[in-house]
């Protein structure tokens, strides 16, 4: 039953925070860990999602616990990458 509770707490973080499940997954394992993630390339698309969505790279810095400035450049570099073809 404790698994089916993880997932559906899961879920509403990723819902009420607008991220991807895995990093719903991190902030339900240590809710109050200040440690920078490791990012994967599915989190980079997803901050560069929620900045299209209107979000600020603070606020998405908050979401994955990285500094605004990390996220504003891995924004850029994701789409300086993928200019050429299809976001």
């Amino acid at each position: 039953m404790d698994l089916l509770q993880d997932n559906y707490s899961t879920l509403l973080i990723a819902i009420f925070c607008n991220c991807s499940i895995e990093t719903a997954f991190r902030k339900l394992d240590n809710p109050n860990s200040k440690k920078p993630a490791q990012l994967t390339q599915n989190d980079v698309e997803d901050m560069y999602k929620l900045k299209l969505q209107g979000l600020t790279y603070k606020e998405i810095g908050e979401i994955y616990y990285i500094d605004q400035h990390v996220v504003f450049k891995r924004i850029k570099r994701y789409k300086e990458k993928n200019k050429g073809g299809m976001i």
